[in-house]
């Protein structure tokens, strides 16, 4: 393989693991959040996502989610 081709192939891995260790701790935190509502009777959204210390731009994706709209049971 020749040294562009290389750079080109190693660029394109990095950004498929980032995207994918993003992705699995973005679905991490959303498991966390609808655990502990569904185990936690009075927990509400906005209270899971404050205990977890959610990111405001997970928060705003978590809080438009119609899964998270409805009631976790």
């Amino acid at each position: 393989m020749c040294t562009f081709s290389e750079g080109l192939w190693n660029q394109a891995w990095g950004q498929a693991f980032s995207t994918g260790i993003s992705q699995g701790k973005n679905m991490a935190l959303q498991e966390s959040v609808r655990n502990l509502m569904k185990n936690l009777p009075d927990m509400t959204l906005e209270k899971a996502l404050e205990i977890l210390d959610i990111p405001a731009e997970l928060r705003e994706s978590l809080q438009n989610d119609p899964e998270f709209n409805k009631n976790i049971s």
